[in-house]
C-alpha cells in the first residue's frame, strides 16, 4: 500500500473528526531548513531544525536530547 492508499485509509478512520494535517497547503508555505551547532555539551551535535518562516516547527539531531522538539509549534517560540 502506498502514501494515497494509506491517506484514504486515514480519512475514513477519522470519522468526520479535525485534524492539524497541512496537506497540500504545506507546498504552498514559507518552509525550510537551517543546521545549528550545539556546544553546551561535548557532544557538539549538529542540529536540524525545521522552519516555516521564523518559526521553528522541530528540530532534530541533538544526541543528549535537548533540542530533539517534536513540535516547538506548541510552544509559540520563534528563532529569529
Amino acid at each position: 500500500m502506498g502514501a494515497i492508499g494509506v491517506a484514504l485509509l486515514t480519512e475514513e478512520n477519522m470519522n468526520g473528526r479535525r485534524t492539524n494535517f497541512r496537506g497540500e497547503a504545506i507546498l504552498e508555505g514559507d518552509y525550510g531548513t537551517a543546521i545549528t551547532r550545539c556546544e553546551d555539551c561535548e557532544n557538539n551535535c549538529e542540529v536540524l531544525q525545521l522552519l516555516q518562516g521564523n518559526k521553528l516547527l522541530a528540530s532534530f539531531g541533538s544526541r543528549c536530547g535537548k533540542y530533539n522538539l517534536a513540535c516547538c509549534e506548541m510552544l509559540n517560540h520563534d528563532i529569529y
